[in-house]
């Protein structure tokens, strides 16, 4: 019997002079034995496309998953990569700091003193060569005079010897 109301069919159907099988306009299905189904149509769709929808979210959260666990131990080999750098960078550090400390205590040692010394008469050097040639030549006129002049005494004396002495 179709029935406008859920409460007409459940009169019909739970009359005990009637007992007869009751279905509702919504679609509602009552039965003298107790039992109700139906109602209104289901709005989700076929429980068959949610099925397909879980596997494939089961199967991206797996492959999600996987590649979770492959850039953990990408972020694990890069941590060991990472603490082998800090321990070099801090190595670089102390020798660094190192260097500079010997540089200042060589900086007023006698290395230090001598190689400034060094330096200094580098650059005088050149003037010095320059003196040098000068009192160089200097010296060349001053024996060349002295040679004249003494060239010049001897034959004087020769001349004296040979003519002075006749007088």
């Amino acid at each position: 019997m179709i029935c406008d109301s859920i409460h007409c069919a459940k009169e019909v159907v739970y009359d005990s002079q009637v007992k007869l099988r009751a279905v509702t306009a919504r679609g509602d299905d009552l039965k003298p034995t107790g039992t109700m189904s139906g109602g209104a149509p289901d709005r989700r769709g076929p429980i068959l496309l949610d099925l397909i929808d879980y596997t494939t979210f089961k199967s991206e959260i797996s492959w999600k998953e996987a590649e979770v666990e492959k850039l953990g131990k990408e972020v694990a080999r890069y941590d060991k990569v990472r603490g082998r750098y800090s321990e070099l960078k801090d190595k670089l550090e102390r020798a660094s700091a190192r260097l500079e400390a010997l540089k200042e205590s060589f900086k007023d040692g006698p290395l230090q003193q001598l190689s400034e010394e060094i330096k200094m008469l580098e650059k005088d050097l050149p003037e010095c060569d320059e003196l040098l040639r000068e009192m160089t030549k200097q010296a060349k006129e001053l024996n060349d005079r002295i040679n004249a002049y003494e060239e010049r005494k001897r034959n004087e004396q020769a001349f004296i010897s040979t003519y002075g002495g006749a007088s």
